[in-house]
């Protein structure tokens, strides 16, 4: 597994390298700690800033260096790798080269006035990356076993995003919920079908949803780790964060696409809504 590990010098950088080394890995994978010096900051017409420049690439390259150095200290492969770039783009640029299979970055970092501007580099990486992307947020409790909940609808890219998580090594202990939202269809409309037809409908995907919890619990438990499931009903992006905060999961686990493309026209995606505000880390599976 080769995982791309994005960090800047804010405390969030910190917290991720934290995160990757108490995580087990799968054996043989590879970590590159990747800082990209933010073009836009260094670059002037009117000030020579060659001797700025070199002292913010000796500082990226301590910093990804000490960090691949305790990565490799809790047994991960690691390096460490400096570019000048563009956060948003480059991040980008260098998964697809390698190629990664996983980028994590922090839920806050390379954050400039043009970030603000032209939105987050943790959302544009969420968006065009051609892996998965986790997007890391301090768990609430280090002493007690991780806690992840996985979201599926039961389409191909749910049901890839749970084998995904069998397929790892995790900590003792892990625990795991598998939810699925049982989402009305066109509840703006609901007043053109009659009341018979729409019990059916929801029936339908209320069941629907009880087959796709069942499936993966099955899958999850299969590889011996602890899983139970549940089904709700209401908006899916809504009902995932706040089961996450209910459940104080440390991790919600996403595929990258349902069966909701409709929704991704008129609404966003329901797994960069989660990514972008649940109150926990998130990774979306491709």
């Amino acid at each position: 597994m080769k995982v791309l590990v994005a960090i800047d010098s804010s405390p969030v950088g910190d917290i991720v390298i934290d995160q990757v080394a108490r995580r087990p890995w799968p054996v043989g994978t590879s970590v590159c700690v990747l800082n990209v010096i933010d073009s836009r900051a260094i670059s002037s017409d009117f000030v020579d800033v060659a001797a700025f420049a070199e002292s913010q690439s000796e500082a990226a390259l301590g910093m990804v260096k000490a960090a691949a150095h305790r990565l490799s200290s809790s047994g991960i492969e690691a390096k460490g790798e400096i570019i000048d770039g563009y956060p948003r783009t480059s991040i980008i640029e260098v998964a697809r080269q390698w190629p990664a299979d996983l980028i994590i970055i922090g839920a806050q970092g390379y954050r400039s006035l043009t970030d603000f501007l032209l939105g987050s580099v943790a959302t544009n990486v969420l968006r065009n990356a051609p892996c998965s992307v986790e997007i890391v947020r301090p768990q609430t409790d280090d002493d007690r076993p991780m806690r992840i909940l996985i979201a599926t609808d039961g389409s191909n890219s749910s049901v890839a995003a749970v084998r995904s998580i069998a397929t790892r090594p995790w900590p003792e202990g892990c625990e795991f919920k598998v939810i699925s939202v049982a989402d009305r269809v066109f509840p703006e409309i609901a007043w053109f079908f009659n009341q018979q037809v729409m019990e059916h409908i929801e029936e339908r995907m209320t069941n629907e949803a009880r087959e796709a919890v069942n499936e993966a619990v099955e899958m999850l438990t299969s590889v011996t780790l602890s899983a139970t499931g549940s089904v709700m009903a209401g908006d899916p992006k809504s009902k995932i964060i706040e089961e996450a905060r209910r459940w104080n999961a440390d991790m919600v686990v996403v595929g990258s696409h349902g069966r909701r493309g409709f929704d991704l026209a008129l609404q966003g995606s329901v797994s960069e809504a989660v990514a972008m505000h649940a109150p926990c880390s998130v990774e979306v599976i491709r």
